[in-house]
């Protein structure tokens, strides 16, 4: 599923949650099914409304990716725009 089809570094990061989570034998699944992982849409402060998402495995958040919004990067000195990408590993040690 594409949840973000104007977005390439968004589509990057995505296939790239997907190759380590494959890699790893995680299934992807539909959204609402508890037995891997999927990628649905958030609203997290820290990114740009529209450009982010949470990563559920089994039911939980276990990460989060997306394009970080100016005042977090103004807040940080960072001059340039970038994204973010965050994965718990914890769940599958």
């Amino acid at each position: 599923m594409n949840l973000f089809p104007n977005s390439d570094i968004l589509q990057l990061i995505h296939g790239l949650v997907d190759r380590v989570l494959e890699k790893n034998g995680v299934p992807s699944v539909s959204p609402g099914d508890s037995t891997g992982y999927y990628i649905e849409r958030s609203d997290d402060p820290e990114f740009l409304p529209g450009r982010q998402a949470s990563i559920i495995y089994k039911g939980n958040r276990i990460g989060t990716f997306g394009i970080v919004h100016p005042v977090v990067l103004k807040n940080f000195d960072i001059p340039d725009p970038c994204s973010f990408v965050e994965l718990n590993i914890e769940s599958f040690l």
